[in-house]
């Protein structure tokens, strides 16, 4: 039944965008329970202005012939590799409807039996769509519910059954929700307040949006543990909403974070502050990220999770019994603003490293010396820890294993805190021969975010590609097949601005700039 899911479901999505007709006559969320934890909406007929982007898109990528021909040959000969009984353009294309949805629930009280979850797929034809998975996954049994009939697959964990104009790909908890909440309105999330008020406002030109409450989940935890997760239930106390929109060069997720959430994570004001560190890592990295005040962020963190072990001071006085230091005056105050990277082009070239930019070198200075104390005293497996070979490094120390192909070094050069796999990533890391500032890639993605965007994630797919294949990919025939496509794809960039209502308002932008 996964493969059938994949097949019916995933891939459907990407051939529905350009080729999908028809109407269903009832909402998916309609379907859904209004408990549910997650749920994901994609539309397989969108708005005009959202097909003409995936038009423009498709086009880009190789293939003859129109977006749709591209998308459906696309697919079809990822059912022929994968081996599937079923053909894309003969048994799926004559019933596939305009939507698809896909909702998990949370898990059961106990953690006893199975999460209720469901992927649904509009149809024109319910017969031939129960068709095609029965050709795949074999008649199955038939059994039924409130009148319901749907098939059984080797085991309740496996079933498939017509719905209200859906294929439905589910288990049999799963089918019993949806059957609920079709039957008896106020059942379904489409009913519920808090899922309406989550939509409110976002585009209605989009693909599709994924909106995520975990506040069910934390109804169904037991209440002697219910205490312990109490700081978690405030910060997630608000719906999340991701909204999924395609662009003529790029295909960008939107999310807003409630302040709600912000506050009871204690780091409020931050995600949208970001930092010109990132800017100044390795302009060949790979993969780069960063952010302000490493420290606060860390102390948030610190705070949440003490305040379910009984209070910050059990931690506190843990680490000065082990390593003499002050949890906030040498740990934590001293931590400013910081950047992650990753690059190389193979496995002796591969590094990375974390880089934090330090307000008293002093006290980074006492934090690694008792993180030194700490391993030394540790039994870790061969692992040694000796003398920095760091030109001009304030201190330091380098941990080496026979299971690491590079050492690990750790160490103050001036303002900045290190920790490095890898010698090359070491001096990267603080004398970078360019940066990513400099890097047109880089700036290009970042300048096409739109206005008061601060970046914070970026990853090239070309430098990917390069490790990719520095590590042995180019033997490997799925990624000979997936190569084409994948060159295409230039990069992917996250960054954050403040929004209305206090909110957050985080993006994620592949582009695809050919």
């Amino acid at each position: 039944m996964a493969r059938v899911a994949l097949f019916a479901f995933l891939s459907l999505l990407a051939a529905g965008l350009i080729s999908a007709c028809g109407s269903s006559t009832k909402e998916p969320a309609a379907l859904a329970p209004a408990q549910a934890l997650f749920y994901g909406e994609v539309s397989l007929a969108p708005p005009g202005g959202q097909k003409a982007a995936i038009d423009a898109l498709a086009r880009k990528f190789p293939g003859s012939g129109s977006a749709g021909q591209r998308l459906s040959a696309l697919i079809e000969n990822g059912f022929r590799d994968g081996d599937a009984k079923i053909s894309f353009e003969r048994d799926v294309k004559p019933w596939l409807g305009d939507r698809a949805a896909f909702f998990a629930g949370s898990p059961p009280r106990g953690g006893s039996g199975d999460t209720p979850a469901a992927a649904l797929v509009a149809t024109k034809d319910e017969e031939k769509a129960l068709a095609t998975v029965q050709k795949e996954e074999g008649q199955g049994t038939e059994a039924e519910f409130e009148g319901v009939k749907y098939r059984r697959f080797g085991d309740e964990d496996s079933v498939a059954a017509t719905l209200d104009g859906y294929l439905v790909l589910t288990n049999e908890v799963g089918l019993k929700a949806l059957v609920n909440a079709s039957k008896n309105g106020d059942r379904g999330l489409e009913s519920s307040d808090r899922f309406k008020q989550a939509l409110e406002g976002l585009p209605k030109d989009r693909l599709g949006f994924a909106y995520v409450d975990a506040r069910s989940a934390f109804d169904a935890v037991p209440s002697e543990q219910a205490q312990f997760l109490a700081p978690f239930r405030r910060a997630f106390r608000d719906p999340i909403v991701a909204t999924a929109t395609a662009q003529p060069d790029a295909l960008e997720i939107t999310s807003q974070t409630p302040e709600s959430t912000l506050s009871a994570l204690g780091v409020a004001g931050l995600g949208s502050k970001g930092t010109d560190l990132i800017g100044e890592l390795p302009g060949d990295s790979l993969f780069a990220s960063g952010g302000p005040d490493l420290g606060r962020q860390l102390a948030a963190g610190v705070d949440l999770a003490a305040s379910s072990l009984g209070g910050r001071a059990i931690l506190e006085q843990a680490l000065r019994q082990r390593t003499g230091l002050d949890l906030q005056r040498d740990v934590l105050d001293w931590m400013g603003d910081y950047g992650i990277f990753v690059r190389g082009r193979d496995r002796r070239s591969l590094g990375g490293a974390l880089v934090v930019e330090t307000k008293d070198p002093a006290a980074t200075r006492r934090a690694i010396a008792g993180l030194r104390r700490i391993l030394r005293g540790q039994a870790m497996g061969g692992a040694r820890v000796g003398r920095l070979g760091i030109r001009g490094a304030d201190a330091g120390f380098t941990v080496t294993a026979e299971d690491l192909p590079a050492p690990v070094n750790v160490f103050l050069k001036s303002d900045r805190f290190v920790v490095a796999y890898g010698n090359e990533a070491s001096n990267q890391a603080v004398q970078p021969r360019g940066t990513l500032e400099d890097e047109s890639t880089f700036s290009q993605a970042g300048g096409s975010l739109g206005a008061g965007f601060t970046v914070n994630t970026y990853a090239s797919v070309p430098a990917a590609l390069l490790l990719a294949e520095g590590l042995g990919a180019r033997s490997d025939s799925g990624y000979q097949r997936a190569k084409p496509y994948l060159t295409v794809l230039g990069a992917l960039v996250g960054a954050a601005r403040p929004a209305g209502g206090g909110k957050l308002e985080s993006k994620f932008r592949l582009t695809v700039p050919g």
